[in-house]
């Protein structure tokens, strides 16, 4: 199991990877509760997304008795918001091209109806 976990890189949601003592399942063996940690292991060129909560197991005296773990793979589900993250993108950057276009257009016309003696009070004119 160890030579395992050698070749395993853990890293938090941001991409820095987790020294040893804040894995999930060790922090709970010290009597910390953790709720939905999100865990990228890489390992083998690939990534796996993992979800984690750890509760430690209390023994009638008070010592830990071990630790409970419970992970889900989220792989897919983070998969489809960085698909969404970069849909956003695309259609944000699809609509930004034509509003400069008709913005640029209405100072223009606003421009050249002021040279010929219209004002900005005009109906047609408010913004």
């Amino acid at each position: 199991m160890r030579n395992v976990l050698a070749r395993t890189l853990l890293a938090g949601s941001d991409g820095v990877p987790l020294p040893v003592e804040s894995w999930p399942g060790l922090r709970a063996l010290h009597g910390e509760t953790v709720r939905n940690l999100d865990i990228g292991v890489h390992r083998d060129g690939r990534t796996t997304w993992l979800s984690t909560s750890a509760v430690p197991i209390v023994l009638a005296g008070g010592a830990c008795g071990g630790a409970a773990v419970a992970l889900l793979d989220v792989t897919m589900l983070r998969t489809l918001e960085q698909h969404h993250e970069q849909m956003i993108r695309l259609v944000s950057h699809d609509i930004r091209n034509p509003l400069t276009s008709v913005h640029l257009n209405a100072q223009l016309l606003q421009k050249a109806l002021t040279e010929r003696g219209w004002k900005r009070s005009n109906a047609l004119l408010r913004s």
